[in-house]
């Protein structure tokens, strides 16, 4: 359960940030929803089975895991939105999509389900 809570809040998270891109190139946010989901359905069960136990140092699995998100997700946007030439901003929009996961998603995990304040 703990798994399926931190991917609903990683994808949550990473939606909002993709949507704002999907809009200005004309997706629905149904589309929106099931594209981001899509991506991260792919790159966040390899990352937390794959990347995080392959025996690496802690350091490097954190690095090739959050390169593979980030470069695997801005690909999946462009290719099947078929908007390739924009490229430079699927990388940027995916930085941040995954930056905002990192950093706020531990926090609002504990917030949400860990603090004192829950018990």
């Amino acid at each position: 359960m703990a798994y399926v809570i931190t991917f609903l809040q990683s994808n949550a998270l990473e939606l909002i940030f993709f949507y704002f891109w999907h809009r200005q190139i004309g997706l629905t946010p149904a589309r929106s929803l099931g594209l981001t989901t899509l991506a991260n359905l792919i790159t966040h069960p390899t990352i937390f089975f794959g990347h995080m136990a392959m025996g690496l140092t802690w350091l490097t699995a954190i690095l090739s895991a959050e390169l593979f998100a980030w470069w695997g997700e801005a690909a999946l946007h462009a290719s099947t939105t078929h908007t390739w030439r924009r490229w430079p901003a699927w990388l940027l929009t995916s930085l941040l999509a995954n930056l905002a996961s990192w950093e706020i998603g531990p926090r609002l995990t504990w917030w949400l389900w860990l603090s004192p304040t829950n018990s």
